[in-house]
């Protein structure tokens, strides 16, 4: 049996803790959970129906969530929930799987009845469910306009999730525990990959060379200095100086010896970082700052949230030179970042029943770290924050320790919303959980050490 490059599907507990130790090693698609329907229906509906398409999920698993979510008038509402449980009720005792699907009904079902449309939406909408299945008699399409996140939307009575789960062409394999917000369900681009390239051919980009000489040497990063004047035109040589040391040599090897590098976190670091995001996780923006303070990201009473009217003073603070540095970087970054974006398309194709198709959506909230140690990286908040807002992020966090004025300009130039002043373990802690007025956000990139691995 090979190692493979990515593994897909669902499983028990088990597998989906395996799949979430391996994820470092191979691509996995997801962290599947107990599978969710969340029906959305006016109370017109057809009770047998909605009880029908619920008990369907139930008997999935004893830990499955059956959800129903009504709205409208408060005593219509109410005769259509007593309906529909009705309904559970007379079709539990001719299931054959009812000891699955009873428990799962009686311990995690639920019922929202809402005063409005507006409420109902919002319901779900926090929810994200796996499945969602929208039944209402008015204004179908503009709800539909409304439902931001979902693994799988059925739209129409005629639209059972059954259908999807077996034969209609998108994948059953969909987000679960609230992660619609954040991903989609499997599909064929869990098997691709974007792989960039570049070729200079015979152009000469003296100006962007000296860009990059010039972000290089500001980051601290003096190699990357050199390596970029030897392409300037005329090239400029690195400094060179009598030897001193025993000379380095490469290690000389075959191609058996050939192998990818894996990415290794020490159990010291696991341990530190669990212990980090437990804490953030169970007391919130107290733990983040004390152990801020901790490891010295902020002083007392010092802000560790800064907005953008500061990263714009910050930015006005450096010298010309550098603010066009920052300018040019990040308008190439962005170019490409929106051809990427053009290359993108909503699908639709013709089934039996109707259509089945895929929307391309951006999330809501993103989470941008960038290193602020030993070499501050400008670098990456430009080639982080940029891309999430090309996307279409609505509120872009960048989460760097102790911000000089030249991360807080980069911040400014990249379109950020917000920088949390918080480096390392803690910093993903309240992007991940949210502390006080740090949302918890729906992706998290960047790089960084061991405890933010």
């Amino acid at each position: 049996v090979p190692a493979v490059d990515v593994i897909v599907g669902p499983g028990n507990q088990y597998v989906t803790a395996a799949k979430q130790l391996v994820s470092g090693l191979v691509k996995i698609d997801m962290l599947a959970g107990p599978s969710e329907l969340l029906v959305l229906a006016d109370p017109k509906q057809n009770p047998s129906l909605v009880a029908a398409d619920l008990l369907a999920q139930a008997e999935h698993d004893v830990q499955a969530a059956p959800i129903l979510v009504t709205f409208g008038d408060e005593t219509a509402c109410d005769a259509f929930v007593v309906a529909v449980e009705e309904q559970l009720e007379q079709q539990l005792r001719v299931l054959p799987t009812s000891e699955v699907a009873r428990p799962a009904v009686q311990n995690n079902g639920a019922v929202f009845i809402c005063a409005t449309e507006d409420e109902a939406i919002e319901v779900t909408n926090k929810w994200a469910p796996e499945h969602l299945e929208l039944f209402v008699e008015e204004n179908e399409a503009r709800m539909v306009g409304k439902l931001e996140h979902f693994g799988g939307l059925f739209i129409g009575t005629l639209c059972a999730e059954v259908l999807g789960d077996y034969a209609a062409g998108p994948n059953h394999t969909l987000p679960t525990g609230g992660t619609a917000r954040s991903t989609g369900g499997l599909s064929v681009l869990t098997f691709l990959r974007v792989r960039t390239w570049m070729d200079s051919g015979a152009r000469s980009g003296d100006t962007m060379v000296k860009d990059v000489v010039s972000l290089a040497e500001l980051e601290g990063l003096h190699g990357h200095a050199a390596s970029a004047r030897l392409r300037l035109d005329p090239p400029v040589a690195p400094a060179t100086k009598s030897a001193s040391s025993t000379p380095v040599k490469l290690r000389r090897c075959s191609a058996t010896d050939a192998k990818p590098r894996r990415c290794a976190v020490s159990d010291q670091a696991l341990e530190g970082a669990r212990a980090i995001l437990k804490e953030v996780d169970a007391d919130g923006e107290k733990a983040l700052l004390r152990i801020a303070q901790k490891f010295g990201d902020i002083k007392p009473g010092e802000p560790f949230v800064i907005e953008r009217e500061a990263m714009e003073a910050a930015f006005n603070s450096l010298e010309e030179s550098t603010r066009q540095v920052l300018t040019r970087s990040a308008a190439r970054v962005r170019k490409f970042a929106e051809e990427q974006k053009r290359s993108l398309k909503a699908v639709a194709v013709d089934i039996e029943v109707g259509e089945a198709g895929h929307d391309v959506s951006p999330v809501e909230k993103a989470g941008c770290y960038a290193p602020g140690g030993r070499y501050p990286l400008p670098s990456t908040v430009l080639m982080t924050a940029v891309p999430a807002k090309v996307a279409g992020c609505k509120d872009v966090w960048v989460a760097t320790p102790h911000p000089s004025p030249l991360m807080l300009g980069a911040a400014f130039v990249a379109g950020a919303d917000h920088v949390l002043a918080v480096g390392g373990a803690q910093a993903i802690a309240a992007l991940a959980y949210g502390a006080g007025p740090v949302p918890a956000v729906d992706v998290i990139v960047g790089p960084g050490n061991q405890y933010v691995t």
